[in-house]
């Protein structure tokens, strides 16, 4: 069991060496769409065997205290620290907004798509006082951040894990082109 557990990490780490922001003081984030920013943007796929998905499902919903179908695509949308942030710059309002959005987007890509979608902050994300107020975003207890989302290099991220294994994990702040059409492949 403790080696199939292995083999799951290393698949969603995608043999990426795990990468933590070192100094993400306001002078050093980087929070424009450039050259630095784009080579942060990283995307890995792939697709688990029957034993490690079922294990990693199980995992998942253990960590997040809740019942998750077989038949659903799992989304995650993890919100972290990273020195590529363009939301960094936002104010409460706008973040709040973003955030509003994040949601409602989410909610109905995974409405239509047999799906299901949970929002997990880092306990060092930017905007944490945000985050903390909402209702519908669970913090992290150190399980997706150091098992799931191992590169900090960016504020956002996601992974979609599918009933048969596939998944997409990516880290990015605009997403959601990326995750509408993983979801739609059959």
């Amino acid at each position: 069991m403790k080696q199939t557990y292995l083999i799951i990490l290393v698949l969603l780490t995608s043999c990426a060496t795990k990468i933590k922001a070192q100094n993400t003081e306001a002078n050093e984030i980087n929070n424009a769409v450039n050259s630095r920013y784009i080579s942060s943007r990283k995307t890995f796929t792939g697709k688990l065997d029957d034993i490690e998905n079922k294990d990693i499902r199980e995992k998942i919903a253990k960590e997040l205290n809740r019942n998750i179908d077989a038949d659903k695509a799992i989304l995650i949308n993890y919100f972290q620290r990273g020195p590529n942030c363009i939301t960094y710059k936002y104010n409460n309002e706008t973040y709040s907004s973003m955030l509003n959005n994040t949601v409602n987007i989410s909610n109905r890509i995974t409405a239509e798509k047999n799906a299901v979608d949970f929002f997990i902050y880092a306990k060092d994300a930017f905007h944490l006082d945000l985050l903390k107020d909402r209702k519908d975003f669970i913090q992290d207890s150190g399980f997706f951040q150091s098992n799931v989302f191992t590169i900090q290099e960016n504020c956002g991220a996601f992974l979609i894990l599918k009933p048969d294994g596939r998944f997409m994990k990516c880290y990015d702040e605009d997403y959601f082109t990326e995750v509408d059409n993983f979801l739609k492949q059959k």
